[in-house]
């Protein structure tokens, strides 16, 4: 197995109205765009506006090789909530990346 390992967690408090949240690792340095290295699915378990939620996330984006050229990549956690109605707020996250 060769690649960049992912590991992830957010830790956000659901906005009004807020039915679902989905978490993704993204390639690149775009919101909203950028190869989707992993996703959540809707998770729609405690989540309810107010509710202060963590999740994390891991994947694996094999389709990069060789360490040192790996250095530049670029990865990005992305959070969408389903159906709210006001911001929610993000109040900690990390995403660590291991050359494998």
């Amino acid at each position: 197995m060769t690649g960049v390992f992912l590991s992830g967690c957010v830790s956000l408090t659901v906005g009004t109205s807020g039915t679902a949240v989905t978490l993704k690792i993204r390639q690149g340095t775009t919101a909203g765009s950028g190869t989707t290295i992993a996703s959540t699915g809707a998770i729609t378990g405690g989540i309810s506006a107010g509710n202060l939620i963590s999740q994390d996330i891991q994947g694996l984006d094999a389709g990069v090789t060789g360490g040192g050229a790996n250095a530049s990549g670029s990865y990005f956690l992305e959070v969408t909530v389903t159906g709210g109605a006001a911001t929610s707020t993000v109040s900690q996250t990390n995403l660590t990346a291991l050359v494998i």
